[in-house]
């Protein structure tokens, strides 16, 4: 006589954590850091205990779920926030016609530099320099462009006022410097001319006299412009002998 027994098991699957994919945030933003899983114990990295984490900082996390029925499941992931771009940037003047300028955010793929004169520069160039051809006020713009995080744009207005002056100007064996100058101005003039009277003047660009003085005899001498309360721009320097035009041109008060 066949005998036939049964029985009936209870399958239940556990569901396993999944954490998002390594991610690359920008900064300001926060990442949802969902395991995908229900009721249970959760051990994280950071020592939470909640069942899903919202993160905004660098780092590998991972976590540790044990289900009800006593079932494991680990995951990690990797959260890496990248900074905005930022557009700003310092220039400087260092001849009568060429500036530098150089861009604060060094972690840029793309730097896009418009000058303001039709003249511009592009690429993984954070640092440049431009000549302007003329004088005036120039608008000159950065665009950064990031890796992950968009772009930054900024627009600065600079002043060019010293193309065509001479940075060491000599005329007749006479030497002027530094021009441009920041108020004290050296003057050299040759051993083997009458010097007994000798006369300065300064000229602005309205024509008015606003240095004037005799440096009788002496061969080197230092003018000290910032006793004049002079403003910063273009001003006409004559150097005269008893029977000479010793020097006759511009400097650059900044």
């Amino acid at each position: 006589m066949d005998v036939l027994l049964s029985d009936t098991i209870e399958i239940t699957i556990s569901s396993a954590v999944d954490l998002t994919k390594d991610t690359i945030l920008c900064e300001g933003n926060t990442v949802d850091l969902n395991p995908g899983t229900g009721a249970g114990t959760y051990i994280w990295s950071n020592g939470s205990s909640s069942s899903r984490q919202f993160v905004d900082s660098s780092s590998t996390y991972w976590v540790h779920f044990t289900d009800p029925l006593n079932c494991v499941s680990t995951d990690t992931t990797s959260v890496t926030v990248d900074a905005l771009p930022f557009a700003t940037f310092l220039q400087s003047q260092f001849s009568q016609s060429n500036w530098e300028f150089i861009a604060d955010d060094k972690t840029g793929i793309d730097y896009h530099w418009s000058f303001g004169d039709g003249k511009i520069d592009s690429g993984l160039i954070w640092k440049t320099v431009n000549i302007y051809d003329t004088n005036g006020v120039f608008s000159v713009t950065l665009t950064i462009t990031s890796q992950n995080c968009g772009i930054a744009t900024i627009s600065k207005s600079i002043e060019v006022i010293t193309v065509g002056t001479n940075e060491v100007i000599s005329y007749s064996n006479v030497s002027v410097y530094p021009n441009p100058t920041n108020g004290l101005l050296n003057v050299e003039l040759p051993s083997d001319l009458d010097l007994s009277s000798v006369s300065v003047k300064i000229i602005d660009l309205n024509g008015r006299v606003v240095v004037d003085e005799s440096k009788n005899s002496l061969q080197h001498f230092t003018l000290n412009l910032n006793d004049r309360n002079l403003a910063s721009g273009v001003y006409q320097l004559s150097i005269n002998s008893a029977s000479n035009t010793l020097f006759n041109g511009k400097i650059t008060l900044y």
